[in-house]
């Protein structure tokens, strides 16, 4: 087939599913476009590399850069007309602007301060679009639309450029000289993570189609979903050469948390908030430990599947990276202020692949420690949202547990300008507006009781008790109609 002809049917076949979109999303307001190009941005090749501008890098092009400039000001333009509540906001989310705010501190003592704001101000533009997005009419639509269109692109047009535009979609590995599939992504490791981000929304959607419990348009519209999750599992599991196992361990992961908690819902178990915490944390510590360890006990395991003992050269580079770190134990070098090409040289690896010792060595036991709290506190949201919309905090809390084994091998979760960690923050937020609801609704405010009680009847039957009193309340006070004229979209 010529290439310009399977650009214009995969092109088609995009449209198609983005009209889909369209018609799931009906109250997702315009505005949402911006985070998902955000999302397109930071999980694809940098605009420099698609133009062919003087530099390829994302932080470096002028191109990129006026691109993050104009999300910015859009982002904060769509706020002021909303006037959002940046102090609600900053009571709502303390832990993330702890953690970016101490990335910004953290700059005062970098060798690279320039360079160092350039790349916090990737940070901030991630900050406004999670806030266009908590300030939308449902952000937990809002964010659902946007994993749908990010798999809905970018898995075909990946599909594409390496079947029929490989000088784009096949690198070769810079010093081993491997072949590659990278798609839309950057590198590999870059590919396989945007597979698993997709395809397990899209098995959790196919799966509450299944049940009933999610709208569906037609026949059509189930078979071409289908069409693209076979697609990312066949990126994923089948690329050329092998797979990426840390994404695949990732999946494994995300799938035996759905599968989990959906067994425990089943027996009417309640997943506590603080055992939630408490695995978080502790799956953040091993995952340095793994890192200061050097890989032991995990090099035994790839070893005996046929893989590299080192890790493909991780365990080496960690064993590098370790002395660089005690240098500065307590707050780090500063952040995004150590990977150089001269560093890059020396390692033979353009990053730490470990989120956690990249997270230690830029930001210190301090940044360590405040980092490992952000991500308890969106574990414990999804945890929290689990009473009012079960099977959206378990996915929520799926990503959380793909994001913390992928972070073991990948630096895919310190820095918000990662495909994953925006993700994990986007779900956090849809989180934030799912309890502020329940809030809005217990207190009689804005949000009337009757739709919320009737999801938790239908999700969780703990609170089953409680919210039939909300519902026979809004029917005694005579204010029905009122009610509903006025509820949000769920």
């Amino acid at each position: 087939m010529p290439p310009q002809l399977a650009l214009i049917l995969c092109s088609g076949f995009v449209l198609v599913l983005l009209r889909y979109d369209r018609q799931l999303s009906r109250d997702v307001s315009g505005a949402a476009w911006l985070a998902t190009l955000w999302i397109f941005s930071i999980g694809t090749k940098p605009l420099g590399v698609w133009f062919a501008s003087t530099s390829g890098d994302q932080f470096g092009s002028p191109l990129d850069q006026y691109f993050q400039i104009a999300l910015l000001l859009s982002g904060l333009l769509v706020l002021a007309q909303r006037q959002f509540d940046a102090s609600e906001a900053i009571r709502k989310e303390p832990w993330l602007f702890v953690l970016v705010g101490y990335m910004l501190v953290s700059i005062l003592w970098s060798e690279l301060p320039v360079s160092g704001v350039k790349r916090w101000m990737r940070q901030l533009v991630a900050v406004v679009m999670a806030f266009v997005v908590l300030s939308d009419r449902d952000p937990r639509q809002a964010v659902e639309s946007i994993l749908r269109r990010s798999a809905y692109v970018l898995i075909p047009f990946s599909m594409l450029l390496i079947k029929y535009y490989p000088h784009y979609g096949v690198e070769f590995h810079r010093w081993s000289g491997d072949r590659m599939w990278v798609g839309v992504a950057q590198q590999k490791n870059g590919l396989a993570r945007m597979c698993i981000i997709g395809v397990l929304y899209l098995v959790w959607a196919l799966v509450r189609r299944w049940r009933g419990r999610e709208p569906w348009l037609s026949r059509c519209h189930v078979l071409t979903e289908c069409m693209v999750l076979v697609l990312g599992a066949y990126l994923l599991f089948l690329p050329d050469g092998k797979a990426s196992a840390t994404s695949v361990a990732a999946f494994v992961s995300a799938v035996s948390v759905l599968c989990g908690l959906g067994w425990l819902r089943g027996r009417g178990v309640r997943l506590h908030i603080q055992l939630v915490s408490v695995i978080v944390l502790a799956l953040c510590t091993l995952g340095l430990a793994l890192a200061f360890g050097h890989g032991p006990g995990v090099s035994g395991l790839t070893a005996a599947m046929g893989r590299d003992e080192t890790l493909t050269g991780r365990a080496d580079t960690w064993a590098e990276l370790v002395p660089v770190v005690m240098e500065h134990p307590l707050f780090g070098c500063g952040f995004e202020s150590y990977w150089s090409p001269v560093t890059r040289e020396r390692h033979q690896m353009s990053n730490a692949h470990n989120a956690y010792l990249e997270v230690i060595n830029e930001l210190g036991a301090v940044g360590f420690l405040i980092f490992a709290m952000f991500l308890r506190s969106v574990a414990q949201r999804a945890q929290q949202a689990m009473a009012f919309d079960y099977e959206w905090g378990t996915l929520c809390l799926g990503y959380i547990g793909m994001a913390l084994i992928h972070g073991c091998a990948e630096s895919s979760t310190n820095s918000f300008s990662c495909h994953l960690a925006g993700t994990l923050l986007l779900l956090g937020i849809s989180c934030t507006a799912i309890i502020q609801w329940r809030h809005e609704a217990l207190a009689g405010k804005d949000e009337p009781p009757i739709r919320v009680a009737a999801n938790a009847i239908l999700m969780d039957p703990h609170t089953m008790s409680s919210q039939c009193g909300q519902v026979i309340s809004c029917f005694r006070s005579g204010h029905v109609a009122e009610c509903q004229k006025r509820q949000r979209p769920t």
